[in-house]
C-alpha cells in the first residue's frame, strides 16, 4: 500500500504566467453571483461571528477588485437565497426569513437594490410562511419567482418593477417542488418539477409546465420525471434534462409538443445553458456534452481524468466570447481528498482545459463578469477569477508524490496540456526531465541522495525544495518554486 506525501509549497513569483486566477478579498461568505448591468459582479453575502449577527448582505466588486457590502434595509437573521439583474438595472433578491419552517419575526421578502446600494424590501402579496427561492428577470421588467412554502404547495410568483407582487398556485401536491424556472421564448415562465415520486393518485410525479399571463398554468404530454431546471432555447423551445429508467434531453415547443433526445451514453446532467454557437451545452458526471437545436449530442471527456471519488463537473455558463465556463466539484466531506479544486473551459469545437494551478476554493457559484473575466466563488470570504488566455496555459500544480527506501522518487506535476517539465533538487541538484503528452499528472523522477535519504530511511518521509518549470507547446514556460514532503512507499506484506 502507497503512503501518499502531503504538499506544502510556497510559490516564487511568476512573469506572464498564462492561466493565474486571481483572489478578490471580502469580509463575509460569499454566495450566488452575478453579472450586473453597472459593469461590476454583485453577490449575496453571510456574515457570521461576533458582532455579525447572522446578517444577510448584498456585495458589489468593481473589476479593480473593489468589494462593498450594503445591509441597510436587510433585516438580520433571513437569508438571501437568489440574486439576479433585472431590465430596470436594478439587482433583485429573494430574501427568506429562515430555513424550514419559515419565522414570523423575520418574514420573507423580494428584494431590490439600486446600483448605488439602496434597498427596498416588498413583502405584501406574499402567502403566509412564504419561502422565496429562485428568481429570473423577463425582458419586460417583470420578475419571477418560486414559492416552496413550508408544508404547503408551491406556488410561482410575479413582481413588477414597482413591487406589486402576485402569486399563482401551480397545482403541485407537497411536499413536491419546483426545480427551476426559466422565461420562454413567449414570455412566459416554464417551470419543471423535480421528484421521481408518485402523486398518490397514479399522476408520474415529473412535469414541465408553463404558466399564462392570466396564472392558468398548463402542463403538457406526459413526460418522465425532470432532472433539473428548464433553459430557454436558442430555437425559440424550451429544454429539460428529464430522467424515466434512461437520461433525456427534452425540447417542448411553446405549444407544449415535446420530443426527447438521448443516444443512451447521458450521463446526470447537473445544468443547462444556451450558448452563442447555437446550441445548448451542459455538464454529466465526467463530461461536457452539446446537443443542437435538432437533436444531435455529442460528448468531450479530454482531460476530465477526475480520481476522487464524487468528483464531476456541475455549473456552466457561457462566455460573451463563445467559450463555456464550467466548475468541478469534489466532496469535501471525504478523506484524504487529493481532487484539487478545478475551474475549466470549453471551446465550441469541444477542446478542454482544466485551471487547477492557484485555486484557493471549490469553486460553485459562477458568472460571466461584463469585463470578459469568469468570476467564481465557492463559499469563503473571498472571490476568485480568471481571465480567458489566448495563449497556451502555463499554470501547473503539484500532486502527491513517493518514493522508495533506496532513493527513487516519482512527483506528478498536473499540467493543463502537453509540453515539457524541468524538475531540479534545490538547492544544486540535477535536472530531471519529462515530456507531458497531454493534460493532467506527469510522473517526473527524482534520485534523493545523501541526507535527504537517510532522512527517508529514519523519518519515513523527507522534505525536499524543487524548482519545476513547465514548457506548454507553443507557450512561454512558468517556473514555481515548492516545498514538497515525499514518504516512503509502504507495500504490502
Amino acid at each position: 500500500m502507497l503512503a501518499l506525501g502531503a504538499l506544502l509549497f510556497s510559490p516564487m513569483a511568476r512573469a506572464e504566467t498564462v492561466g493565474a486566477v486571481e483572489h478578490l478579498p471580502t469580509r463575509c461568505d460569499v454566495g450566488t453571483l452575478v453579472a450586473g448591468p453597472d459593469g461590476n459582479v454583485w453577490f449575496s453575502c453571510f456574515r457570521q461571528g461576533p458582532g455579525a449577527g447572522g446578517r444577510a448582505t448584498i456585495g458589489r466588486m468593481t473589476p479593480d477588485g473593489k468589494a462593498t457590502e450594503f445591509s441597510a434595509g436587510i433585516p438580520a437573521g433571513g437569508g438571501i437565497r437568489d440574486i439576479v439583474a433585472g431590465a430596470d438595472g436594478n439587482l433583485w433578491f429573494t430574501l427568506s426569513g429562515a430555513a424550514y419552517p419559515p419565522s414570523k419575526s423575520r418574514p420573507s421578502a423580494i428584494g431590490r437594490i439600486t446600483p448605488g446600494g439602496v434597498v427596498t424590501l416588498f413583502s405584501a402579496g406574499l402567502r403566509s410562511r412564504s419561502a422565496p427561492g429562485e428568481i429570473v428577470a423577463a425582458p419586460d421588467g417583470v420578475l419571477w419567482f418560486s414559492d416552496d412554502a413550508y408544508s404547503q404547495p408551491p406556488e410561482i410568483g410575479r413582481i413588477t418593477p414597482d413591487g406589486t407582487i402576485t402569486e399563482f398556485a401551480t397545482g403541485l401536491k407537497p411536499p413536491l417542488g419546483l426545480g427551476g424556472l426559466a422565461i420562454g421564448a413567449d414570455g412566459n415562465p416554464w417551470f419543471t418539477q423535480v421528484f421521481d415520486l408518485p402523486h398518490g393518485d397514479g399522476e408520474p410525479g415529473g412535469l414541465i409546465g408553463r404558466l399564462d399571463p392570466s396564472g392558468t398554468v398548463a402542463s403538457f404530454g406526459a413526460p418522465p420525471a425532470a432532472l433539473g431546471a428548464p433553459v430557454a432555447g436558442p430555437d425559440g423551445n424550451v429544454w429539460f434534462a428529464a430522467g424515466n429508467g434512461r437520461v433525456t434531453i427534452d425540447r417542448v415547443t411553446p405549444s407544449g409538443e415535446i420530443s426527447q433526445f438521448s443516444d443512451g451514453r447521458i450521463g446526470v446532467p447537473s445544468q443547462l445553458v444556451a450558448a452563442p454557437d447555437g446550441n445548448l451545452w451542459f455538464t454529466a458526471q465526467q463530461s461536457i456534452n452539446r446537443i443542437t437545436p435538432s437533436g444531435e449530442i455529442a460528448h468531450f471527456t479530454d482531460c476530465m481524468d477526475y480520481r476522487q471519488a464524487f468528483s464531476e463537473a456541475t455549473s456552466i455558463v457561457a462566455a460573451p466570447g463563445g467559450d463555456l465556463w464550467f466548475t468541478s466539484v469534489t466532496s469535501r466531506q471525504l478523506p484524504s481528498i487529493a481532487e484539487p479544486p478545478t475551474i475549466g473551459r470549453v471551446t465550441p469545437s469541444g477542446a478542454i482545459t482544466l485551471f487547477k494551478a492557484g485555486l484557493e476554493s471549490e469553486p460553485r457559484s459562477l458568472a460571466a463578469g461584463p469585463d470578459g473575466r469568469i468570476w467564481f466563488a465557492g463559499g469563503g470570504e473571498q472571490i476568485e477569477r480568471i481571465t480567458p488566455p489566448t495563449a497556451p496555459v502555463n499554470t501547473f500544480v503539484f500532486a502527491r508524490g513517493e518514493a522508495r527506501a533506496n532513493g527513487a522518487a516519482k512527483l506528478p506535476i498536473e499540467v493543463p496540456g502537453p509540453g515539457q517539465i524541468e524538475l531540479r533538487q534545490l538547492p544544486s541538484g540535477a535536472t530531471a526531465r519529462a515530456t507531458a503528452a497531454t493534460c493532467g499528472p506527469a510522473q517526473v523522477g527524482l534520485r534523493l541522495r545523501g541526507a535527504a535519504r537517510a532522512r527517508l530511511r529514519r523519518q519515513g518521509s523527507v522534505a525536499i525544495e524543487v524548482k519545476a518549470t513547465f514548457t506548454p507547446s507553443g507557450g512561454s514556460p512558468d517556473s514555481e518554486v515548492a516545498k514538497v514532503v515525499l514518504r516512503k512507499e509502504r507495500r504490502r506484506r
